[in-house]
């Protein structure tokens, strides 16, 4: 038997998510209105502007319920229902809300009973019967007994009558609406042309992804500026371009880095090889989150499945055909009988390509518009963690030899 404890949040936390990807959904869905804003949290749970200079009054409001059982929550004295008619009978009252212009939608996942008065304030025209709705919602709120409900009521019957009757015939009731499950899928839906099918789940995640941390920035807000529709648009435009043949998603430029990715301690085999050559400590951070930045964003495109193996072999090849001639070059220049100082010194000169104009040469770009440079510098790391190649001019012997020592050292 499964105990809920007091403190769980879990409905709360699903119901935000339903609201903020409901949002999202909406929006996309109003690319034709160049001029519309949307505001969560503000107004309403989501409310559309008609222009981002006067906020404070919306065309649309809507108020948004989440409930894992689509049967009751509508009943004549809901919690949903009235508080929602208090939360809008007060924007009323501060006028918030002109209900000649404005609609009013009460958008839940819900589905009402032939008993439920709400039944009468859904879009069809044939059943629609606003006023009918609300003499009957208005007997059942006097009658309850509920702190809420009677808290409710008191506030929207503090409207005038002909305030009521408005905003009666301005609410409509969207039931049976999507499950935040199924909202990832209509989002994909709404964005279809601008990815192909196979990409279309990672090209979702990365919106939703700036989604969510725009909307942290509008939440935060002080002021009651709302997001222009366009810019969700703009967004849209702006990552498709990153799924394009010669491009690739950059999920990792700005993404913090674990603790874990830079120890202080570190034996990997990458790292001592920067050792041998003598990088300094502030270098060497950067060669490690470097590699983790690559090792990370190449491994979540191929679990997206937007480059295969064998593109990356080849992008490796050419990582490798960049670094062998110089390599080389570096070996016969080396004078015989070089000190220690001196081959460090060589391997120090190597590496600084690495660090500044490998990643400017196109031809060490995985493909032609993708340009992060942490591809590439972390990319050769990666390939010296394998020892496939090297900045030291000995550096096979040297981590052969340590590598040694320190297995005799654990014996």
């Amino acid at each position: 038997m499964s105990v809920t404890s007091p403190f769980d949040a879990s409905q709360s936390a699903l119901g935000y998510l339903h609201q903020s990807r409901y949002a999202l959904l909406l929006s996309l869905q109003r690319d034709d209105e160049p001029n519309l804003c949307i505001s969560i949290e503000k107004l309403d749970d989501i409310a559309f502007h008609e222009n981002p200079s006067s906020p404070a009054h919306a065309k649309e409001l809507l108020q948004v319920k989440h409930h894992i059982n689509r049967a009751g929550g509508l009943g004549d004295t809901s919690l949903d229902i009235w508080k929602t008619l208090r939360i809008w009978s007060e924007a009323v009252t501060k006028n918030e809300i002109d209900l000649d212009r404005a609609t009013l939608c009460l958008l839940t996942t819900s589905t009402p009973t032939n008993r439920n008065a709400i039944r009468f304030l859904t879009p069809d025209p044939q059943t629609r019967k606003p006023q009918e709705g609300r003499a009957k919602l208005e007997l059942a709120g006097a009658a309850s007994t509920n702190d809420s409900v009677k808290e409710a009521y008191g506030v929207y019957k503090g409207l005038a009558d002909s305030k009521r009757a408005a905003l009666f015939d301005s609410l409509y009731l969207l039931d049976t609406s999507m499950m935040a499950t199924d909202l990832q899928r209509a989002i994909g839906n709404a964005i279809r042309h601008a990815v192909e099918p196979r990409h279309r789940q990672a090209f979702v995640e990365r919106l939703e992804g700036w989604w969510f941390h725009r909307l942290v920035i509008h939440l935060i807000a002080t002021s009651n500026q709302p997001i222009p529709v366009v810019t969700i648009q703009q967004q849209v435009h702006e990552i498709r371009g990153q799924f394009q043949r010669d491009c690739l998603p950059d999920d990792l430029f700005n993404a913090p880095i674990p603790a874990d990715a830079t120890p202080t301690a570190d034996d990997r085999v990458f790292v001592l090889q920067l050792v041998l050559i003598g990088l300094p400590p502030a270098r060497l951070r950067i060669a490690q989150e470097d590699h983790y930045r690559a090792f990370a964003q190449r491994s979540k495109w191929i679990k997206d499945n937007l480059i295969g193996l064998e593109e990356l072999t080849n992008f490796e090849s050419r990582l490798l055909d960049g670094w062998r001639l110089r390599f080389q070059i570096m070996r016969d220049g080396m004078e015989e009988g070089c000190v220690e100082l001196r081959m460090a010194r060589h391997g120090m000169n190597l590496y600084q390509w690495v660090e500044t104009d490998a990643p400017s040469q196109g031809v060490l770009w995985v493909r032609p518009q993708f340009q992060a440079q942490y591809m590439t510098r972390g990319s050769y790391h990666m390939l010296a963690d394998s020892l496939r190649i090297g900045w030291h001019p000995e550096y096979k012997q040297r981590l052969a030899q340590s590598r040694g020592n320190g297995q005799e050292n654990q014996r």
